[in-house]
C-alpha cells in the first residue's frame, strides 16, 4: 500500500507543477492509503489557497467534493484515528526522538507517519523536507 501525506494528495486536485508526477504515480500504483487527519488538512489547504488566490474563488467546495467522491470510491483510503494509531504515534514519536541524533517530528506529521506504519505502507508519498527526514529514519521507502 501507498500512503501519501496531505500536501502529496493536494498535488491530484489542484495544478502544481509537478502535479502530473504525482497524477502519474497514483495511476500506476493504485488508491492512496491516508490518515482521516488529511481530509481536514485538505480542507484547510483548500481555503487558504482560495484566500490568497492560488485557486478560484469559490473552488475550495468543489474541488474537496471531488477527494469526498474519491474517498467514497475508495481511490484514496482514509484510516482512522483511533487507539491503535494513537499508541503507534507514541512509539513513532519516540523512536525518532531517541535517535541519535534526535529526528524531531511535528505533531501531525507524526500522525502521518504512525499511519503509513499502521496500513504496512510500503511507500510514503511525500515532499515536505523535516517529513521525509522522519519517515526515512524509521525506515520507510520515500516517493519522490
Amino acid at each position: 500500500m501507498h500512503c501519501w501525506d496531505t500536501s502529496t494528495l493536494t498535488k491530484l486536485y489542484v495544478a502544481e507543477s509537478d502535479s502530473a508526477q504525482f497524477q502519474s504515480h497514483l495511476a500506476a500504483t493504485g488508491s492512496a492509503a491516508t490518515s482521516v487527519l488529511a481530509r481536514w488538512e485538505f480542507f484547510r489547504v483548500l481555503a487558504r489557497k482560495e484566500a490568497e488566490r492560488l485557486i478560484i474563488s469559490e473552488s475550495a467546495k468543489e474541488i474537496f467534493a471531488k477527494f469526498e467522491a474519491d474517498v467514497a470510491a475508495r481511490r484514496v483510503v482514509l484510516f482512522p484515528m483511533d487507539d491503535a494509531l494513537e499508541e503507534r504515534f507514541r512509539n513513532v514519536t519516540l523512536r525518532l526522538h531517541g535517535l541519535t541524533p534526535p529526528v524531531f517530528t511535528r505533531t501531525l506529521d507524526a500522525i502521518h507517519l504512525a499511519t503509513a506504519e499502521i496500513c504496512a505502507a510500503t511507500e510514503f508519498v511525500v515532499t515536505d523536507a523535516n517529513l521525509r527526514r522522519c519517515a526515512v529514519a524509521i525506515g520507510l521507502k520515500i516517493f519522490p
